[in-house]
């Protein structure tokens, strides 16, 4: 796949770039143990709801262990306390290919912009430890807008940062369906990159590894 018409690249980041989903599911186990509240998914199981265009993680979190939208709310409250305790301990690794993929970007001069449910406390731990992060200079996280993804709002809110520049000048990457939807829903050019998803399941370019593109 040729992207060398494209000047700015939007990247999600969970999962996309750094290798910070099964850290999510950690933090989700470690929680419900402590709790004492039933968490019976395996770490694909858990991906596959939670990365759905309409999550369905905490309906059956909700349905398994009976629990009211508040309970749901603290516990993503303390579920996020957990997770950053385990950035801190054990930092995510690159995904593959994607480090190498920046650089080149980067040293073409493409404009590079992260669009992330993830809080930029979060991103700021990882920034620490994986350097060539730093490639990247625009940042827009959940701290920016108010819907998260599938909700068109993120890249609605990136595109907003360049008044200047036309929608067919970005292309954007995400590694689930729910992200796809949210830069689809923008009317935005993109693909998902994830070996374990099916073509069936999209209509969108779908590959396996950022090796299979050219800058």
């Amino acid at each position: 796949m040729n992207l060398e018409k494209f000047s700015h690249l939007f990247f999600d980041f969970d999962g996309l770039l750094v290798d910070t989903e099964p850290l999510h599911f950690r933090a989700w186990e470690q929680l419900c143990k402590q709790e004492k509240l039933s968490f019976n998914l395996t770490f694909l199981n858990y991906t596959k709801l939670a990365h759905a265009v309409k999550s369905s993680f905490y309906p059956f979190l909700k349905q398994e262990n009976h629990l009211s939208d508040e309970i749901i709310d603290n516990l993503k409250i303390e579920k996020h306390k957990i997770y950053l305790e385990l950035l801190k301990k054990s930092p995510p690794s690159w995904k593959s290919g994607a480090e190498e993929f920046l650089k080149q970007a980067y040293k073409n001069k493409l404009t590079l912009v992260v669009v992330t449910n993830a809080r930029l406390s979060e991103i700021t731990i990882i920034k620490q430890h994986l350097q060539s992060l730093t490639f990247i200079e625009h940042w827009i996280t959940s701290d920016c807008y108010k819907e998260r993804k599938p909700h068109p709002e993120p890249y609605l809110t990136a595109y907003s940062r360049f008044p200047s520049i036309k929608k067919n000048a970005i292309f954007c990457f995400e590694d689930t369906l729910k992200g796809a939807a949210s830069f689809t829903r923008a009317d935005l050019l993109g693909v998902i990159i994830n070996p374990t998803l099916h073509p069936n399941n999209t209509d969108l370019d779908l590959i396996d590894s950022f090796s299979q593109l050219r800058l």
